[in-house]
């Protein structure tokens, strides 16, 4: 007999072992909470500006539940949320700025690091932005950001020259995230198992 133990499983059992990605409510303020916290304290927190910003650390601990719930109510700004089960175990954020989305800190758990997990994160983020009509797109990291630099020239995202004070050592830019191969990279990447 073949049969699949997740079948047989009650519907509540097999919700908890569902992998999905969702872009963040209010009411997800723990979750994002845990991963922005773990992410800036982490051994990669330098991709977070904590050294430039020293007492970023003890100001987000110090966040209220309402103020948590508030960065995930900004109109002008996202957080996605991969889950597997009922954990989060990755995220990513988004700002709107005058003429351009903001690609921001992303994180993935370091015990599930190297499972292509921040590759869905950053296609789920492009999928979101598409959605809300955004078609440039720009985000900065630091040289040394080997793994975020690969992700994004994996969906055609160039260097760019510009100075800008808002984002990090290295900057890049995707000029039109609604082109029909980069619609066909993201649905790829989302939809690998």
């Amino acid at each position: 007999m073949n049969q699949n133990p997740i079948e047989n499983q009650r519907p509540e059992s097999r919700e908890q072992l569902a992998i999905r990605i969702t872009i963040a409510t209010p009411e997800d303020w723990e979750a994002y909470k845990e991963l922005r916290l773990l992410a800036i304290t982490s051994e990669d927190k330098e991709m977070f500006d904590v050294s430039k910003h020293p007492d970023k650390v003890e100001k987000e601990q110090n966040r209220t539940e309402q103020e948590w719930r508030d960065l995930l109510s900004q109109s002008d700004r996202f957080v996605v949320l991969y889950w597997e089960g009922v954990k989060a175990i990755g995220m990513g954020v988004i700002s709107k700025k005058e003429k351009y989305w903001e690609l921001g800190g992303g994180y993935v758990k370091k015990e599930f690091q190297g499972k292509k997990i921040g590759q869905k994160i950053f296609a789920k983020r492009l999928q979101e932005i598409q959605i809300r009509g955004g078609t440039k797109v720009r985000t900065g990291m630091e040289e040394t950001n080997k793994r975020s630099i690969h992700i994004a020239e994996i969906f055609g995202f160039k260097q760019t020259q510009e100075d800008l004070d808002e984002v990090g050592d290295f900057e890049m830019e995707l000029k039109d995230v609604s082109g029909p191969e980069i619609a066909k990279k993201i649905e790829e990447i989302l939809n690998a198992g």
